[in-house]
């Protein structure tokens, strides 16, 4: 969890969205991300897997035609671990 959570700060991801265990930038141009196992979809459209997950915190636009995220820097692995982080953010 501690290596998802090291590569949202690096992409700066609370500059748009808040984040549990992220107390600055707390951003609000996307979604909150507070309770996020807890939705059924990933942008309004996507089953909520970790495999959607991480296919949608590295390249939004591929995975959601449409949406307004951008391609992120990260790497499959990186992006796998940001989605560990964001489903066990409850669990801490």
């Amino acid at each position: 969890m501690e290596r998802g959570k090291a590569v949202m700060e690096r992409v700066s991801c609370g500059s748009c969205h808040v984040i549990p265990g992220f107390h600055w930038p707390r951003g609000a141009a996307g979604p909150s991300l507070e309770s996020f196992d807890d939705e059924g979809l990933i942008a309004g459209a996507l089953p909520n897997t970790p495999v959607n997950l991480a296919a949608f915190v590295r390249d939004a636009p591929a995975a959601k035609p449409g949406s307004t995220m951008p391609a992120m820097p990260l790497s499959a692995d990186e992006a796998r671990d940001v989605a560990a982080y964001l489903y066990g953010m409850n669990d801490e």
